[in-house]
């Protein structure tokens, strides 16, 4: 599925193959897949959507390190994770409960709207997933070697980034965790997985 906004490049150099761009193409089966005008009639390509994240009618994979784009401006992307055994303070630090780690999620989203938007708040709307099981984000007082992600409504141009943080078993490593954005306040339809 092609979503707007995606990281990556589509970038050709002279020793790639061309691409023919002539509309009197045929399927393997030899039926037209356009309508003689350039348009594409292929039924896959009408059931697609926009390629907007918030207006596909099911969950929206992508992996670690991709950008997603919602109808309404905003672009977000899960950078992937750090694994740390403690936190904050060295004098007075925080440590995750015997059997587990921190497993703190750099994320990192931007209003490129006209009007103010609401960007993803962790604690509300990010589920982290493991192995049949679901985390929701911690709370670590004294985070002083990260900066944590602060979302919600923010004005055009805004880019807020930081670090979200779960507690997951030892031993896990980005591979294994799933994160899910799921928001259906208001009507919004977003429901976005990036894994590793």
């Amino acid at each position: 599925m092609a979503l707007a906004g995606c990281a990556g490049t589509d970038e050709t150099s002279a020793d790639d193959e061309s691409v023919d761009t002539n509309d009197d193409t045929a399927d393997e089966n030899g039926d037209d897949t356009a309508d003689g005008n350039g348009n594409d009639t292929d039924d896959e390509s009408e059931s697609e959507g926009s390629g907007y994240a918030d207006e596909q009618d099911e969950q929206v994979e992508v992996s670690y390190g991709e950008q997603i784009e919602l109808s309404n401006g905003v672009v977000a992307t899960a950078h992937g994770f750090v694994f740390e055994d403690q936190l904050g303070n060295p004098d007075f630090p925080s440590e995750p409960d015997e059997g587990y780690q921190y497993a703190l999620l750099e994320f990192e989203a931007t209003n490129n709207s006209d009007e103010a938007e609401r960007l993803p708040r962790a604690w509300m709307d990010f589920q982290l997933l493991h192995d049949g099981s679901q985390y929701d984000t911690a709370t670590v007082l004294g985070l002083e070697e990260y900066e944590e992600y602060d979302g919600g409504e923010v004005q055009p141009g805004v880019t807020r980034e930081g670090v979200v943080v779960f507690e997951v078993p030892e031993d896990t490593d980005e591979s294994d965790l799933d994160l899910v954005w799921h928001d259906d306040f208001l009507g919004s339809n977003i429901n976005i997985r990036w894994s590793g």
